[in-house]
């Protein structure tokens, strides 16, 4: 039991370092609490492991349906690390939640506060970055754009990393009343302007006003709404008949459509290319998809009938392990995984909802937090592909598995002593 209990602790201390380290991919160690949580269920494995909630259930669910449909593209890219830093980043993401099977010793507000702590010293770096681009008029480590990128290689992974950094700061403020807090909070909100991520401002604006003003009575309303108008989106395009083909730009790769260096034209990306090749996709194959990781290959849509098609490679030069995606989380897992993978996306994002509702029985802050950060990812979702990035989800899935894995051995505490 000691030994067991050792390693409990050195997998969440894994997922703390973890957590600190979500805030560059130029240095990649934000992943390792994967290793450890792999580790842990190979080592300790026993049938206690199989009993879990259905959060924990449906992301088996969506990973198995991800990996059988691979291993009918190709199963040798399970086995290739750049599939899992790109197409296959749900894996890398989503996988820190299986922190719930882990052992906790730290009480719901020990968590919280080591979450707001590493918030913090993440926060004095950015803030020290900030004044450096500031003065220099552009960010460190090479990047040739004069956006603000912090610690990462493209300004909207920038941007999805600094709205959860945003939200954890303010309801730091929110919980302590200092000044101090909430100038830390302004000042990560001006780094978060800084990126000009479009996408992520909308996103935090947007859950801000559901979560604290609204207080969560337009949610399903919301949802009811994201799925109309990508439900437009694809009809629209369909009537018009819209696609790369109608303005000869060719169609293997969007490095060959281009439409000028200025901001205004990542639209017309989405509109007359991204979202085209999504839907296209989607409507060979409505149902399953024509296959997990394929939307950026370039392999042909082979059809089997009016429902069913998938794009097989022929050769491994057809298959693109790169970061082109639709520009769109549910057109790009509707191309890829068709309704039924959407459908349990959606049971995850519901199932995970309703915990963070319970949650605000237990500590009120961490529900809002939580509740804040999940409507960014879901409506950041709508003009770029957020919803598996590890930049923006993984820091989430850290948070939500080791609250996730208090509450379990809060409930095998209890057990064993009655």
């Amino acid at each position: 039991m000691k030994n067991k209990l050792s390693l409990d602790s050195i997998v969440i201390f894994t997922a703390l370092f973890s957590l600190f380290f979500t805030m560059t991919n130029h240095v990649v160690l934000s992943p390792l609490v994967i290793v450890f949580v792999v580790i842990y269920m190979t080592v300790a494995f026993n049938s206690k492991l199989l009993k879990m909630n259905k959060i924990i259930f449906f992301i088996i669910l969506i990973f198995l349906y991800d990996i059988i449909q691979i291993i009918f593209i190709d199963p040798l890219l399970l086995l290739n690390y750049n599939f899992y830093r790109r197409d296959g980043n749900i894996f890398i993401s989503f996988l820190p939640i299986f922190l719930y099977f882990i052992h906790n010793k730290y009480t719901l507000y020990q968590i919280k506060r080591k979450i707001y702590l590493i918030a913090k010293y993440i926060s004095f770096i950015n803030i020290v970055w900030l004044l450096i681009y500031f003065i220099l008029g552009y960010t460190l480590l090479g990047t040739p754009e004069q956006l603000y990128f912090f610690l990462f290689k493209a300004h909207n992974a920038a941007g999805g990393f600094l709205s959860i950094l945003v939200v954890i700061t303010f309801i730091n403020y929110l919980e302590s009343k200092t000044k101090y807090t909430l100038v830390i909070s302004l000042l990560n909100m001006l780094s978060l302007y800084a990126t000009d991520s479009r996408g992520s401002l909308l996103a935090v604006l947007g859950a801000f006003i559901l979560v604290l003003v609204f207080k969560n009575k337009l949610n399903k309303l919301f949802l009811i709404l994201i799925i109309i108008i990508n439900i437009l989106i694809i009809s629209f395009i369909k009537i018009n008949n819209l696609g790369i083909d109608n303005f000869n730009m060719g169609t293997n790769s969007i490095d060959n459509f281009n439409m000028g260096t200025n901001r205004d034209s990542t639209i017309a990306i989405r509109v007359f290319y991204s979202w085209p090749k999504a839907t296209n996709q989607f409507l060979a194959s409505p149902i399953i998809g024509t296959g997990f990781s394929t939307f950026n290959d370039s392999s042909p849509i082979l059809y089997i009938n009016e429902l069913f098609a998938y794009k097989l490679p022929i050769n491994d030069t057809q298959i693109k392990n790169n970061d082109a995606h639709a520009h769109n989380s549910y057109l790009h897992i509707l191309a890829e995984n068709g309704i039924i993978g959407l459908f349990l996306l959606f049971l995850i994002l519901y199932y995970m909802n309703k915990f963070i509702k319970r949650l605000a029985f237990r500590d009120i802050y961490l529900s809002i937090m939580l509740r804040l950060i999940l409507w960014i990812n879901i409506i950041s979702s709508f003009t770029e592909n957020r919803m598996t990035t590890p930049s923006q989800i993984l820091p989430f899935m850290i948070i939500m598995g080791l609250i996730l894995s208090r509450i379990r051995s809060e409930k095998y505490e209890k057990s064993i002593n009655s």
